[in-house]
């Protein structure tokens, strides 16, 4: 047996070989008919809709500079979201593959219509993740995505997973486009979305300057309201509140600015949060009341910046008056920083922390009582209050 296989090996390669070259050459031939869409961005001017696509394309130059790949951008107009996406395909003369698409970005003129209503091609299109990151520019869409192209190549394509990992630093807000419907459809209709910009900075290429783009965090979050675009929080402590009440923050930072101890002290001091855990729920007295307890397993002085030498604050840095006295302030900045959030959106009637979808859910009787108390919906949150509470488990 051993023998005849030895013999005739040749005829198992010639038929092994007839089976498998013909699949490669028809993978290959459907692959090249294809191009992956990692990106859509949405402008709409009162007519049509324009749809700019970011798509992943080979690289003439692979060979030369060891990149197989580049990000090119390609914009299309029509009636509706459907008609501009074939034009894409049509363009390109590929067709467009959707299911490795990271984000839809709208732009400045589409948050004047319904946003849940306009996402509808993509809940129908069943190729594309739940998980799409949804996100807005303060400029046209396709003038923010064709900035993606000036980001390095790693950054440009893993936007997605940049903004998750920032999100649970506190520097960011993942939200998908299904979590943004489902959101709006819950009893407080509120949802939020980030806004994506970026730094213009230049650097010499052969001594020829050419300008690059880095990503921007910590930027102004855009609040709507049954899908419609009601207002955006600019202020930096209300969007570090935020983050920190965000159940999918897991750590970040606190910066203690002009900290004084007693004599020995006026510096300005960063620090370290680690594994946050938030929990938010509404009580009912004469008024609702929404608790917000935050407790930070794990505290550390990451950096504390004087002026000069400061034998006291060495000697004692390591006191518990000291550490107690850092505690303080970064919970008094918390609370205060919760506090401005709260009564800024209660101000415009917006409920930003979820407060009627909570007592829907766990208190639907009270909350019924409480609305029929009240002179139209209007003035939902009008007597609610809030207690916050800031807990820090270990500092060193």
């Amino acid at each position: 047996m051993k023998q005849f296989l030895r013999k005739n090996i040749w005829i198992f390669l010639i038929i092994s070989l007839a089976i498998l070259f013909p699949q490669s050459l028809s993978t290959q031939a459907e692959l090249n008919t294809r191009m992956i869409i990692s990106g859509i961005g949405i402008d709409f001017d009162g007519t049509n809709y324009q749809i700019t696509a970011q798509a992943v394309l080979p690289s003439s130059n692979s060979k030369e500079s060891g990149i197989n790949a580049q990000v090119d951008h390609v914009s299309a107009s029509a009636e509706t979201i459907s008609q501009a996406m074939s034009e894409i395909s049509n363009k390109f003369g590929k067709n467009a593959e959707l299911s490795h698409t990271e984000f839809i970005l709208l732009g400045n003129q589409i948050e004047n219509k319904n946003i849940v209503g306009e996402l509808d091609f993509f809940f129908r299109n069943f190729k594309l993740k739940n998980s799409i990151m949804l996100l807005t520019c303060e400029k046209s869409a396709k003038e923010t995505i064709e900035k993606i192209g000036k980001l390095d190549m790693g950054v440009a394509l893993s936007l997605q997973k940049i903004f998750i990992s920032e999100e649970e630093n506190m520097h960011s807000l993942n939200k998908s486009y299904v979590e943004f419907v489902i959101d709006s459809f819950k009893p407080s209709a509120t949802s939020q979305i980030d806004t994506l910009e970026f730094e213009d900075t230049e650097e010499n290429e052969s001594k020829e300057k050419q300008s690059k783009a880095k990503l921007k965090l910590n930027t102004p979050i855009k609040l709507f309201k049954n899908g419609v675009f009601t207002s955006k929080i600019e202020d930096k402590e209300m969007i570090n509140a935020f983050y920190l009440c965000n159940k999918k923050s897991r750590s970040g930072n606190i910066q203690l600015k002009n900290f004084s101890f007693g004599d020995a002290i006026n510096a300005n001091i960063n620090l370290r949060i680690d594994n946050i855990k938030t929990k938010k729920y509404v009580t009912f007295g004469d008024n609702p009341t929404l608790h917000v307890d935050i407790k930070i397993v794990e505290a550390s002085i990451d950096e504390i910046s004087t002026k000069g030498m400061n034998k006291n604050l060495y000697r004692s840095v390591i006191q518990k008056d000291l550490q107690q006295a850092i505690i303080n302030a970064a919970q008094e900045k918390i609370t205060n920083g919760i506090y401005e959030l709260f009564n800024y959106t209660k101000s415009i009637n917006y409920d930003i922390f979820g407060v009627e979808n909570l007592a829907s859910m766990f208190n639907l009787d009270e909350w019924n009582n409480y609305i029929q108390k009240l002179d139209g919906k209007s003035k939902l949150l009008e007597n609610v209050s809030i207690d916050i509470s800031v807990e820090f488990d270990k500092f060193r």
